[in-house]
């Protein structure tokens, strides 16, 4: 089983390299997370402020689910979604 070894030089690297910037993101993330705080209150009430635009990507993947072409769903959520900001 005999296969052209031009990519050997990129496999030999990827998984290193790979490796290392999971690594960064990582540690990166860690920090994030550690260092992040959370107001519940505050959330609740801007997502009250959002009047349920929450939820507008779940509309979306039922109405597609229902067989509406994702254009068309689409067109459906956001036609509706803006009337919130009226």
């Amino acid at each position: 089983h005999e296969r052209d070894i031009s990519h050997s030089s990129v496999e030999r690297y990827i998984g290193p390299d790979a490796t290392i910037t999971l690594d960064f993101a990582l540690a990166r993330l860690t920090g994030v997370i550690e260092k992040l705080i959370v107001y519940p209150d505050a959330a609740e009430k801007n997502f009250d402020m959002m009047g349920g635009l929450i939820f507008s990507q779940r509309v979306l993947l039922a109405l597609t689910q229902a067989g509406a072409s994702r254009e068309k769903a689409y067109a459906i959520v956001q036609r509706n979604a803006m009337k919130v900001w009226d």
